[in-house]
């Protein structure tokens, strides 16, 4: 059953309606923006002290936001919805520190273009979110992971995944190089979409890694996530006026892809991706072993070297502004103490886009494949972050990413599967995440 109206709801019951939900409501006149960002912050207010999931929120400001929504007309699909943005990414509002003691207090002034389309669709941002010190090493910020707080969320769009999973918020938006959008939501239990690579603008975001950055998004289902994807128009099938097109099942057919990292998940991935293959089975989907040409194996070695190869280049400005205030990790990078050689960057490039060529090829009999989104349940907060080994892969592919929940290991953690398509099929991918899902997800 619905909500009431607004002032009939239970606050805490808002805070788990999901976006599309909530913009129908508020579109329907049955929940104002003020009471469903009301509710956010009140979730806030009382769980992030223990999570720290935000860096910064100003509820004032939220609220004021919320009740121009709700005294003006209709201005887009995200209308009155309260959003979290990664402090990576530039915010006309809120300081963009990164993370980072070098930029602290920074505040750009503009909005990134993610942010900007979503403000002109009529959201309400409420803060910023926690983030591995500049998405890419260096200071790990002081999130927990909401499920047991012994864990790390992930990283490094740690504060988004993590928001959404305690139900501070419905969407956010994060970003990834290697696996920052795909194993934090693994790791949280969380619908994340990283979008084929360019699909959208990365203008006014940090960028370390120009062939691999990419924007993405956190919502509370598939629909949550092709509402976002409609707002920035990513490419494929038109969808249906729910949000995305519907597959029938026995009109589906998976790879079951173990991935040439295969010897790196541990026992709660192995059997959430053997569960997974079971269900989708049983359900009537047609599923096949899938294993990636042998040329593949050398992509997570460049990945590794075009991210360490480009940084020396993304944190020159930070060096020679205060050298000695740069984390260890990044003057590493700058100095190349690794000593990467032009010849070994040229030739993680041509490994990258020589797979990319071959790997729509590698698709050509099936509708998508699924494989882990992390080696296996969140690690302990002390460890880290996390490996990304299980998504850089698809990074380098400029492969759409949809992290399914649903599944858990043997410590009641999630443990999440990742759902790969080719390049620029974004909202086809996103109908068959809609079909799956409803079969992986039974919780």
């Amino acid at each position: 059953m619905a909500p009431g109206p607004a002032s009939e709801t239970n606050p805490a019951e808002l805070t788990r309606l999901a976006a599309n939900v909530a913009a129908k409501m508020i579109a329907e006149g049955r929940l104002t923006s003020e009471a469903l960002v009301s509710a956010c912050l009140e979730r806030i207010a009382g769980r992030d002290g223990e999570l720290r999931a935000f860096v910064q929120v100003d509820a004032d400001y939220a609220l004021e936001q919320a009740r121009n929504r709700d005294r003006s007309a209709p201005t887009g699909m995200l209308h009155g919805l309260p959003l979290a943005v990664k402090d990576t990414i530039d915010t006309q509002d809120f300081a963009t520190e990164f993370n980072s003691p070098l930029y602290t207090g920074s505040r750009p002034g503009r909005d990134a273009a993610c942010v900007a389309i979503a403000r002109q669709a009529g959201a309400v941002i409420i803060g910023k979110t926690e983030t591995v010190e500049f998405a890419a090493g260096g200071r790990n910020p002081e999130t927990r992971n909401p499920h047991n707080p012994a864990h790390g969320p992930g990283g490094s769009s740690n504060g988004s995944a993590a928001c959404i999973a305690d139900y501070m918020v419905p969407l956010a938006l994060g970003s990834q190089t290697g696996g920052s959008m795909i194993r934090p939501a693994s790791f949280c239990g969380v619908y994340a979409m990283k979008p084929t690579w360019g699909a959208v603008s990365v203008n006014g975001i940090r960028i370390n890694c120009p062939s691999l950055d990419s924007v993405g998004w956190y919502g509370r289902d598939t629909a949550d996530l092709a509402l976002m994807a409609s707002l920035y128009e990513l490419p494929g099938e038109l969808p249906d006026d729910e949000g995305v097109t519907s597959i029938a099942p026995a009109d589906l057919r998976i790879g079951i892809c173990r991935s040439p990292v295969w010897d790196r998940a541990d026992s709660a991935s192995a059997d959430a991706l053997e569960q997974a293959a079971v269900r989708l089975s049983q359900a009537g989907i047609r599923t096949t072993s899938l294993e990636l040409p042998e040329s593949f194996n050398a992509l997570p070695d460049a990945v590794a070297t075009m991210m360490r190869g480009d940084a020396r280049i993304a944190f020159l400005q930070e060096y020679r502004a205060d050298k000695d205030g740069l984390h260890d990790d990044f003057r590493t990078d700058v100095e190349n103490q690794r000593q990467i050689t032009p010849g070994d960057l040229t030739g993680a490039y041509d490994v990258a886009a020589n797979c990319r060529a071959a790997f729509s090829d590698v698709l050509a009999d099936v509708d998508g494949l699924i494989t882990p989104s992390a080696p296996g349940e969140a690690v302990m907060y002390e460890e880290g972050h996390g490996d990304p080994i299980f998504n850089v892969i698809w990074s380098a592919l400029h492969a759409p990413v949809i992290n399914l929940p649903g599944l858990t290991g043997p410590r009641g953690l999630p443990v999440g599967i990742s759902l790969v398509g080719p390049r620029y099929s974004d909202n086809r991918l996103l109908a068959v995440a809609r079909t799956i899902a409803e079969i992986i997800d039974t919780a």
